[in-house]
This record gives C-alpha cells, sequence and structure tokens, in this order.
C-alpha cells in the first residue's frame, strides 16, 4: 500500500487509488460576518474525450446548474507557473449574500488539473481581487506536477 502523509496526518491508501486531496484556506471572520474570502484547491483529470477547454466549458455548465444567481462574468485562457490555463470570473448568490467568486484551471502533465476557487463576498471584492492576483502569482508546481524528472 501507499502512505498519505502530510503534517498533520498519515495513513495507508491502496496504491491504484488517485491523490484527490483539497486544499482549503479562510480568511479569519468578523464578528458581523458569516461569509468569508477563502481559496479551494482540487485536482481532477480530464476524461480521454475532453481537453482544457471542453473540461472548462464542462465546469461552467455545472456551476450555473448548482449555483444560485451563478453569471459569468468573463473567461479567458492564461498561464499560471508557466503552464495552460483558463480563468473564469463569475457571481453569485450565497446564504449570506452575494459572492464574487474566480476559478482558475490549470493543466498538469498526464491529463491532470488543478483547480483553484477564490471566493469573496461581494462586499470585500474590490480588495480580495489584488489579494487573488497575488495568490495565483505565487502558484508554483512541483516536479510532479511539471512533469520534470530531474
Amino acid at each position: 500500500m501507499a502512505r498519505h502523509q502530510d503534517s498533520r496526518v498519515s495513513f495507508d491508501v491502496p496504491r491504484d487509488w488517485e491523490d484527490r486531496t483539497v486544499v482549503a484556506y479562510a480568511a479569519p471572520p468578523r464578528d458581523d460576518q458569516r461569509a468569508t474570502s477563502n481559496i479551494v484547491v482540487t485536482r481532477d483529470r480530464l476524461p480521454d474525450d475532453e481537453d482544457l477547454e471542453a473540461y472548462v466549458a464542462r465546469q461552467a455548465e455545472g456551476l450555473e446548474s448548482r449555483l444560485r444567481g451563478y453569471v459569468l462574468k468573463e473567461m479567458e485562457g492564461t498561464t499560471v507557473a508557466e503552464r495552460p490555463a483558463v480563468t473564469l470570473s463569475f457571481s453569485s448568490n450565497g446564504p449570506s449574500g452575494k459572492l464574487e467568486q474566480r476559478l482558475t484551471i490549470v493543466a498538469l502533465p498526464d491529463r491532470a488539473v488543478a483547480s483553484f476557487t477564490l471566493t469573496a463576498p461581494a462586499t470585500e471584492a474590490a480588495q480580495a481581487g489584488p489579494l487573488f492576483d497575488r495568490i495565483i502569482s505565487s502558484i508554483r508546481f512541483g516536479k510532479a506536477a511539471t512533469g520534470q524528472t530531474s
């Protein structure tokens, strides 16, 4: 068996299982806040019949069907850490009010993708925008994620 290990926990995992680890960070809430700015990172694989653009289009359709008040504002191709990527900017209605969100999906080797979803309450969107830019610009991928062997 393979072993999952991070700074807080380790456990055995069947060798053929895929690591679908999710990373999430959130800003500390103020007393008057229910929702705070946050980032959630997920991993996935492109199906054999999809390229990055088709995968992103399918994800956008899924967001539209799952999120109340979903409005796609922009979809643009970009690069993140020298990898091809697509960023969606959109808004939706959360339980505590309107949210502004960015979803950046980055293509990795072996048909893997990393998705970075950044969310802020609409009232904090102007402040969160530069912070989100900084977070995305700080992304670096390890050798395994870039296809490098040495």
